[in-house]
């Protein structure tokens, strides 16, 4: 085993709305199995990160602030190995996500991406957009106003001078798929990949856990991330699957025991065959 020490970074509290605790607990827990099998990790927050206090060469992040990400893309440039990729959990922002996975053949709800200081009304009645989601652009969300279901182009609008008023630079109104919407879990190049939706037990969507589970790996690699997790509809009349959202280290609450022994196999083999080209 080659022994490289690790620094596992937490994420800033206001980038976990609603999960402090449960994106807190899948980190230390895989901080935890990491020691077992004998690395020495130490934990820091994104604060000690961008007070220069992360000296480690392999580094395993929560990160979501903008100011921890550039300084993890200079390291990640300069040869250390960053897992999940800064480049990837900055792709995650939406006002980039939908370009990834349209680039790679993945489809993406209809969408409007711009500023919040302009008229989106023509482009939203231009594409037929009705019921929509707002979501804020310019950052991974924060608080739940950060996403905000609408009726009309008039009131995307409205939502849209509001994000202006909170300082939200940058917008997406993406159209609502109608279907089933289903929670995904998975770490790439990995067996390991969860999901579940809220329907009453017993109900059979019939849907193919195989193609989700390949159709949400491609997802993944397209907007390069190692731990991901996110949301699907799947619409039970057409048989269709479709990715709504992907996101970079998600909590795994409903799956964290077998999520972490996922987690820490990845680290361990990224960290072997990365190790083969510093010598």
């Amino acid at each position: 085993m080659t022994d490289y020490p690790i620094a596992a970074i937490l994420r800033s509290p206001a980038y976990s709305p609603n999960h402090i605790g449960n994106d807190a607990a899948i980190l230390n827990d895989v901080v935890s199995a990491l020691r077992r099998r004998g690395r020495k990790v130490s934990v820091y927050t994104e604060r000690e990160l961008q007070q220069g206090s992360v000296s480690e060469r392999v580094i395993i992040s929560m990160c979501r602030e903008q100011a921890s990400l550039a300084i993890l893309r200079e390291m990640e440039y300069a040869g250390r190995l960053i897992i999940n990729s800064a480049y990837g959990i900055d792709n995650c922002r939406r006002e980039l996500l939908g370009k990834r996975l349209n680039a790679a053949g993945i489809g993406y709800p209809p969408n409007v991406v711009g500023s919040t200081d302009s008229n989106h009304v023509p482009e939203l009645k231009a594409l037929g957009i009705k019921r929509a989601w707002v979501k804020r652009a310019d950052s991974h969300a924060q608080h739940k106003e950060d996403i905000t279901s609408v009726y009309s182009a008039e009131e995307a609008q409205e939502i849209i001078h509001e994000y202006f008023m909170r300082g939200i630079t940058s917008v997406v109104v993406e159209s609502h798929i109608e279907g089933i919407l289903i929670k995904f879990y998975g770490v790439r190049g990995t067996p390991f990949f969860h999901c579940f939706h809220r329907l009453s037990p017993g109900v059979d969507l019939n849907f193919n856990s195989e193609e989700l589970h390949d159709l949400c790996s491609r997802a993944a690699e397209a907007v390069g991330l190692d731990v991901y997790g996110g949301d699907a509809v799947f619409d039970p009349k057409e048989k269709k699957l479709s990715i709504i959202n992907i996101n970079d280290w998600p909590s795994f609450a409903p799956c964290r025991p077998e999520a972490v022994k996922a987690i820490t196999g990845l680290i361990q083999t990224k960290i072997n065959r990365w190790s083969k080209t510093k010598k």
